[in-house]
């Protein structure tokens, strides 16, 4: 089947999938997949002249080969959630990565769960960008996708053997989501992560407790999350996927920073699943659930094939 696409070969407009057999993804692995080895593994990273350790977890396939690493990045939530941020919240679709033979790494952000940060110990603040004064979201993702670098350039530093560094995928999701953008920028313009093939934005955004919902009200600087996705889109070469589901109230929102990123020079695709549960609450944390799983898994395929990183089971 062909795509449409613009002169970039990406496609301009939302698909929205009615029936997933329909449009006749599916994936061409037959392979017995791997059994999973798991293993609790911190991180050290330095960031803003202090050290901060991060709790993790690697999934692996058991057995011998040198496998593409996936790193996944959670969302953001408010203080009171933070301190027993859950450090199994993206296993289901680590797992997922797993089995198909990808090494997988999960792990807390600076200040949630018992990962070091600033809200109840004595590290400075990190991250912090005006709340729903200001909502900077290019300042967070900036940030948030610093961390994302320097954890995959610790993971790359251990000369994991079963690891290979020249195949690096990073996915996240809500925060996260918007957090791997930020990654696709570096540090400096064009400064771009060796080995990094490809983003994948699962429910990305920011801002849900300045919208309060509704995220085409005056309460969501919607222009801000413009900037930031024109400013990627200018730095980065790095090829991107977005996937919402139709009932995430950011949804509605989501082509105009597709569009953003791309008119800038980026390469986004974008796709609308449809509805994910039966609530706007679980619309926007679907991929955590393993239920969703066949809903989302044809698309990132067809995404991961495009890169020649394998596709899941």
């Amino acid at each position: 089947m062909l795509w449409p696409h613009n002169k970039s070969g990406f496609w301009p407009h939302v698909v929205f999938i009615a029936v997933i057999s329909a449009i006749g993804i599916t994936s061409s692995v037959d392979t017995v997949p791997y059994e999973i080895v798991a293993e609790s593994k911190k991180t050290k990273i330095r960031i803003g002249g202090y050290d901060y350790s991060l709790e993790g977890r690697l999934f692996r396939p058991e057995g011998e080969g040198k496998f593409p690493l996936v790193v996944l990045a959670h969302g953001a939530c408010g203080k009171r959630c933070r301190r027993n941020y859950p450090e199994s919240r993206l296993a289901s679709p680590a797992k997922v990565f797993v089995r198909s033979g990808y090494v997988a790494y999960t792990f807390n952000r600076i200040g949630y769960g018992n990962s070091d940060g600033y809200e109840w110990n004595d590290h400075k603040p990190f991250g912090r960008t005006g709340g729903c004064r200001k909502q900077n979201y290019l300042k967070a993702a900036r940030r948030s996708g610093l961390e994302i670098r320097l954890v995959i350039e610790a993971l790359i530093r251990q000369k994991l053997k079963y690891m290979d560094p020249e195949k690096i995928l990073a996915v996240g999701q809500s925060g996260g989501g918007l957090a791997v953008f930020g990654l696709t920028e570096g540090p400096k313009p064009h400064q771009h992560l060796i080995g990094l093939k490809g983003v994948i934005s699962t429910a990305g955004a920011l801002g849900g407790s300045c919208a309060r919902g509704d995220y085409l009200g005056p309460r969501f600087f919607n222009e801000n999350m413009i900037e930031a996705y024109k400013t990627f889109g200018r730095a980065s070469n790095t090829p991107a996927l977005m996937v919402y589901a139709k009932n995430d109230p950011r949804t509605v929102r989501a082509a105009s920073w597709r569009d953003a990123y791309n008119e800038s020079g980026g390469k986004a695709r974008l796709i609308v699943l449809p509805d994910q549960g039966s609530s706007p609450r679980q619309g926007h944390g679907y991929f955590y659930k393993s239920w969703s799983t066949e809903a989302w898994k044809p698309h990132f395929n067809a995404f991961l094939s495009s890169l020649g990183l394998p596709e899941l089971h």
